[in-house]
């Protein structure tokens, strides 16, 4: 997770990053834990994976209101947040590079 990631998600700096390295950036965002982050990037978070573009990350978490979030792991399969529903989605190529996404990065 780089700050590049973070000013992608939210927005901040215009960019050209493709759809693929945009959702990227998200996954890593979640895989991260910013659900504590209040407002754009937490509606980007959440939004990412009503749409089936991103899934929850290996771990729980909590967002900015304390919330639980759990792991990608705790949801049933084919729901939002599930490696299911991005697969139905967005293809399963893509469901892989959203699993690979490192939390290093």
């Amino acid at each position: 997770m780089t700050l590049n990631d973070i000013l992608v998600v939210d927005g901040g700096i215009d960019t050209d990053a493709s759809e693929l390295d945009y959702y990227l950036a998200v996954q890593r965002a979640i895989n991260n834990g910013l659900w504590s982050m209040p407002g754009r990037t937490g509606r980007a978070l959440s939004d990412a994976m009503r749409e089936g573009r991103c899934m929850l990350g290996q771990s729980a978490a909590r967002d900015a209101y304390g919330r639980a979030v759990p792991a990608r792991d705790e949801v049933e399969e084919g729901t939002v947040g599930s490696y299911g529903l991005v697969a139905q989605t967005m293809g399963d190529d893509w469901a892989a590079q959203m699993a690979a996404a490192t939390r290093s990065h």
